[in-house]
């Protein structure tokens, strides 16, 4: 067996076993010893150091991780787990610069919540299309036209969306209220 695959098994047992931070560990050795052209298991590995980086609270460094990872295998588990949790459905244009608008909104999203994930289908649905939306509007406004990707990235950081929020309810008789 690899050093990198020894790594990689080591980090899903200690996953697994609920020691997260031997698991990163694991994973960033086997990270770094995977070489390139084995693109699907370094996705994969990609996609569990996701997992253990958000599970120590580390929401906007396992999105950058699982970003990595559907960039080296787009039908792999990152991809799949973005589609799934993280509200994404079809890129509704270019789907790199999407990908990237995207995890800046989320991880912004995230930060805000407690579980720091998205709980129901239709938190799910809202926040894709509040997201899709910004996104398409940023587009069509022209001011992305002739930038470098840091310039872009700038921009999407610039972007700021209102993300709906409820409010506890306060007393037995009130209800939550929208914080639009």
């Amino acid at each position: 067996m690899s050093n990198w695959n020894s790594e990689y098994v080591k980090g899903r047992r200690h996953l697994a076993r609920g020691n997260t931070q031997l698991a990163l560990c694991n994973f960033q050795k086997a990270v770094k010893a995977c070489p390139v052209k084995n693109s699907r298991e370094l996705s994969t590995i990609l996609f569990f150091t996701g997992l253990a980086l958000r599970k120590l609270g580390l929401t906007q460094d396992a999105v950058r991780s699982w970003c990595a990872a559907w960039d080296l295998e787009p039908g792999g588990p990152a991809a799949r787990h973005i589609k799934s949790n993280a509200c994404v459905s079809e890129p509704p244009a270019d789907e790199r610069e999407w990908r990237v608008f995207h995890a800046v909104q989320l991880e912004r999203y995230l930060r805000t919540k407690r579980s720091k994930s998205v709980g129901t289908l239709a938190e799910q649905d809202m926040i894709r299309e509040l997201i899709a939306d910004s996104f398409r509007g940023l587009l069509s406004s022209g001011r992305l036209n002739g930038l470098d990707a840091e310039a872009r990235l700038r921009e999407y950081r610039a972007v700021e969306i209102v993300f709906p929020f409820l409010l506890p309810s306060i007393g037995s008789g009130q209800h939550a209220k929208s914080g639009f």
